[in-house]
């Protein structure tokens, strides 16, 4: 009888039936035990032994599915911060190299157009051309070990020196002590990726930089005046990257482009 009884129990553990059909089998097998003729003091204890191995397996189907959905979880875990460390690491890439290689395009244009015309100035911007370049590499050195990051004390001059490059006339207002020092790196960043977004998408000659303690603004002329913005993976990319440190706005109007980011006050809400 306890065999028999057995055998719809192992059923209901196979199909993860619930707890309370296991519970109402082991009480029929009670009931079936006494009509066969059992004593009570044999069919109880009977039940009663069938009702716990339903709940020791019932349990023990649990604690198992619980530890798989722990496995799974921290896998998941796991690829997600490898993800966000290879975005991370390819932004930061980006950042160093379109900087750094904008700077050496429109060096080595203005060398080809020097030499064309013979000016002895030429080989002055091969060679801080040429200088450009091992300093990027070497920043991009110190980003493979995970060492370099934005330094807002240097950050606006390097920006400056990026656009007037371009032959573009840049006013900077603040000073990199005008920010506080936990947005220090946010703003340097914002810096860099605003300069190389204006080199590349616009045709200014005159870019106005301000840096205050709520933000940091650029503002650009040579911006087409009909159309709307079109944010490419530019300004995407600094939306997704400022989403929990800054809110970012942009606007065009009379030929100008603004780029407003504001700082999150550190411990309230956007």
């Amino acid at each position: 009888m306890l065999a028999a009884s057995l055998t719809p129990l192992a059923a209901a553990a196979l199909l993860r039936w619930r707890w309370q059909i296991g519970a109402a089998l082991a009480a029929a097998t009670t009931v079936i035990a006494m009509a066969f003729g059992l004593s009570a003091p044999v069919a109880f204890p009977t039940g009663a032994l069938l009702l716990a191995v339903v709940l020791t397996v019932r349990m023990s189907l649990w604690l198992a599915a619980m530890v798989r959905e722990l496995d799974d979880a921290r896998e998941a875990q796991a690829q997600l911060a490898v993800a966000e460390e290879r975005s991370r690491f390819a932004r930061d890439l980006h950042d160093v190299t379109g900087r750094d290689l904008s700077v050496i395009a429109v060096k080595t244009e203005l060398v080809a157009r020097l030499a064309e015309r013979g000016d002895p100035r030429a080989a002055e911007h091969g060679r801080e051309a040429a200088q450009i370049a091992r300093t990027s590499l070497a920043e991009i050195r110190s980003l493979v070990r995970g060492y370099r990051e934005a330094d807002l004390a240097t950050e606006p001059q390097g920006t400056a020196s990026l656009l007037r490059s371009a032959h573009v006339e840049v006013t900077v207002h603040g000073a990199a002590e005008d920010v506080p020092a936990a947005r220090a790196g946010t703003a340097a960043w914002v810096l860099r990726e605003g300069g190389t977004n204006i080199l590349r998408h616009a045709d200014p000659s005159a870019v106005e930089i301000t840096l205050r303690a709520d933000g940091v603004t650029m503002v650009n002329d040579g911006a087409p005046e009909d159309g709307e913005i079109r944010e490419g993976s530019g300004l995407a990319g600094m939306r997704e990257r400022l989403e929990d440190e800054a809110t970012l706005e942009v606007r065009r109007e009379d030929g100008t482009f603004t780029l407003d980011v504001r700082f999150t006050p550190t411990g309230g809400s956007r």
